[in-house]
């Protein structure tokens, strides 16, 4: 009985200690959040019978040539951009001084805005405008043929994404940029089901915003650190050292700096020290951090104190604190090559 109290009790402090963190905010937010979240993929909308449209005679759109040789255009101009970025760019092996960043972020920023200006063009030709035109399945061959030169601009934009990566590693933004053009890709891809199967623009806005729903929901569960840094020390450990920088250079979540641990076997003594002091450096502001509990509780930050917990010994691989700095900036100065 006695035992069960105690039990009890310290249940009731955990519970009041977690309510001490509670935002008084945070609850109405996620409720309102809900609601129009859920309302934004099913809204509620009741058409009056009056508005409700009647299928007409075959009318002629006074638009069909403006949009035949828009399509005409567009497709033309997507196939000479496209044999450029195959014929010239569709390769790893870049000359040394080569702007990786540039050619990552910029080129794939702009062929991701094509790819959504492509979805909202293809929306407003195919839209009532064309609906009884007796015509419309010859622009929906057209817009075929720019659809599929679509995705391979699409596919272009992941290869840019992917060099950027295998050049220096992988970062939670790159991931974002992942996942970013993923939900364009999708969201072009139900403007093609929506002229082929004559869909309304109402269906087209309610399932890109479904899609769209989705692809943050699985971003938002993807532990982007763990993935992106297990990568990094992935490479590190398959002497491809492009990616040290990530692990030495760039700020780490503790979710990062767990997975340092498996390079601190590392047969290179300037990566294996640099781990270390880095690894040090981290204890060292642990033990002055309190232990957080509630909703600040981090359980990759419980983790890494257990880890460290585990490697008592670690602490005396520098015998001062001058010596631990010289090794870390020593890993950075090298890592730096490939920033």
């Amino acid at each position: 009985v006695d035992l069960s109290f105690r039990w009890l009790g310290r249940f009731n402090n955990r519970v009041f200690e977690w309510l001490g963190y509670f935002s008084m905010w945070e609850l109405p937010f996620c409720i309102i959040g809900g609601i129009l979240g859920l309302g934004l993929m099913r809204p509620l909308i009741r058409t009056a019978s009056a508005l409700v449209e009647k299928v007409n005679d075959e009318k002629p759109s006074a638009l069909y040539a403006a949009y035949r040789n828009t399509l005409f255009s567009v497709a033309a101009l997507f196939a000479l951009y496209l044999g450029f970025e195959f014929l010239t760019l569709w390769r790893r092996d870049f000359p040394d001084g080569f702007y990786y960043a540039g050619y990552a972020h910029q080129g794939a920023a702009w062929l991701t805005i094509a790819l959504m200006l492509a979805t909202g063009l293809l929306s407003i030709i195919f839209g009532r405008s064309l609906k009884h035109d007796s015509r419309r399945h010859a622009l929906k061959r057209l817009a075929l043929l720019w659809s599929a030169e679509n995705f391979l601009l699409a596919m272009a934009v992941y290869n840019r994404l992917a060099i950027y990566v295998d050049y220096n590693g992988l970062t939670r933004m790159r991931i974002v940029g992942f996942f970013g053009i993923t939900a364009v890709v999708i969201g072009f891809a139900l403007v093609v089901i929506k002229i082929q199967k004559e869909h309304s623009f109402r269906w087209l806005i309610r399932n890109q915003l479904v899609a769209l729903a989705v692809v943050m929901i699985v971003h938002s569960a993807t532990p982007s650190d763990t993935l992106s840094h297990a990568y990094n020390r992935w490479c590190v450990q398959n002497t491809d050292e492009a990616p040290s920088v990530m692990l030495a250079v760039k700020p780490l979540s503790d979710e990062g700096y767990l997975q340092l641990f498996p390079l601190l076997d590392h047969p290179d003594a300037l990566i294996r020290r640099g781990v270390q002091a880095r690894l040090l450096q981290r204890m060292d502001e642990l033990e002055r951090e309190p232990v957080l509990m509630g909703f600040n509780f981090q359980g990759s930050t419980q983790k890494l104190r257990q880890q460290f917990e585990s490697l008592p010994n670690l602490k005396s691989v520098f015998p001062s604190i001058t010596e631990r700095q010289k090794a870390l900036q020593a890993w950075k100065n090298h890592a730096m090559q490939w920033y």
